[in-house]
């Protein structure tokens, strides 16, 4: 077994203040771990409009309602 790492004692120290000693956690951790997902879906929205065009400055607004910033030519 690799020596246990920075992290992973840090998370035993965390977990004994709720009541899950380092025994049980390793115990737990070389227990049947899930498989693995083979692969996956990515969906990507292409298409879609930028967020600068998106961003409405409202230029033509009342005060109370436009932004303080000012649209570039």
């Amino acid at each position: 077994m690799p020596p246990l790492t920075r992290r992973e004692m840090l998370c035993a120290g965390a977990l004994g203040a709720v009541g899950l000693s380092l025994p049980q956690l390793l115990r737990a951790e070389s227990a049947d771990q899930p498989a693995r997902p083979k692969s996956i879906l990515l969906i990507v929205p292409w298409g879609g409009p930028g967020q600068m065009d998106t961003f409405d400055l409202k230029p033509e607004a009342p005060a109370e309602i436009r932004s303080p910033f000012k649209p570039i030519a």
